[in-house]
């Protein structure tokens, strides 16, 4: 049996660092490498948590670590190009969301590597709120509406993303709200209805 599960990270940014935050805590587990395209970024991350060494590539970093997980966040646009380069391996996957910009990118994604053990990130499932919430309504068996309040303000972010990002703002954003759906709701869906044409009306709110 081995003593560590080795793991390594794709990525530089905020996001990654909050997972090895989490994976430093843990003792059965090896921080041993980390590649991002901005090499300064990881230079400091791994001087910060330890992280054995800095990558110049993904194939270099698993043909030196033969890791047992890869912890992926990078931009939007990057996340599939990355995620094909990592399926040539063996190691296990944990992708920050979304997979994939629109739901296109994803299902072609999702495609090419269906053997391959990928997860989704979705931590919204296992905050204590979540939690506590399900564990209410594990008691109440009454009728159940949901009401959805968006996240989306392409305004906010027109200088942040790519055109094609904001294009697909409210897939590529919303998958957290997607996944409370899941959490919360009961049985199958029945119907969905688009309830404005948002291009040809011209509107900024989206049923």
């Amino acid at each position: 049996m081995k003593s560590k599960v080795k793991i390594v990270f794709v990525g530089a940014g905020k996001i990654s660092e909050e997972h090895i935050k989490v994976f430093k805590k843990i003792n059965k587990v090896e921080l041993c490498g980390i590649y991002s395209r901005t090499k300064l970024k990881s230079f400091k991350l791994a001087k910060k948590y330890k992280i054995k060494n800095v990558y110049n590539s993904i194939d270099e970093m698993y043909a030196n670590t033969k890791a047992d997980l890869v912890v992926v966040s990078v931009s939007i646009e990057s996340t599939k190009s990355v995620c094909m380069k990592i399926s040539k391996y063996s190691w296990k996957c944990l992708v920050e969301k979304p997979f994939g910009y629109n739901y296109k990118e994803c299902k072609e994604l999702i495609n090419k590597i269906a053997k391959k053990q990928f997860y989704l990130a979705l931590n919204r499932t296992n905050y204590s709120s979540t939690i506590g919430l399900l564990n209410i309504l594990k008691k109440d068996k009454s009728q159940r509406i949901i009401n959805i309040s968006d996240q989306q303000s392409t305004l906010k972010f027109k200088n942040k993303f790519p055109k094609k990002i904001l294009e697909n703002f409210m897939y590529a954003n919303s998958i957290h709200l997607v996944d409370y759906v899941r959490i919360f709701a009961r049985g199958k869906i029945n119907s969905i209805k688009t309830m404005y044409d948002l291009k040809k009306n011209k509107i900024r709110i989206f049923s």
